[in-house]
């Protein structure tokens, strides 16, 4: 997707992206989308390259405090676009959480589960349970 719409995907992010899917041990919620592609990732990719160029530096070429410090300063906001609730801001999903964890700091909130196994949650009904009747 990344390179469909000639933005690279920042070597940051994609390790950012596949620590997420590492720590959710390869199963993510499908109804949060495709982990990295949500507005909110794509503007700290954004933001990361744009930051590489301004100092002249190839792609992922800085230190990682320099990223760091980027995340910072940084804020992200993420609000609905469609729908009666166009404008309303909204917690990031699962994966944008997970993906966007600390240092970044996403002002309209992240969700709770973010950071934990998805896969675990997913375990509870593999096991067999036995039957409240």
């Amino acid at each position: 997707m990344y390179g469909r719409v000639n933005t690279p995907l920042h070597p940051v992010i994609e390790s950012l992206i596949r620590n997420h899917i590492i720590n959710n041990d390869r199963i993510l919620p499908t109804m949060a989308g495709i982990a990295g592609l949500h507005a909110e990732v794509q503007a700290l990719n954004n933001l990361l390259i744009l930051e590489d160029k301004k100092v002249g530096k190839i792609i992922g070429s800085r230190k990682i405090s320099e990223y760091i410090r980027d995340m910072l300063k940084s804020s992200i906001f993420t609000q609905r676009l469609t729908t009666k609730q166009a404008g309303d801001n909204f917690a990031a999903c699962h994966n944008c959480s997970g993906i966007l964890s600390s240092p970044v700091n996403v002002v309209t909130g992240k969700v709770t589960s973010a950071g934990s196994d998805f896969s675990s949650t997913l375990s509870r009904y593999k096991t067999p349970q036995e039957s409240p009747i």
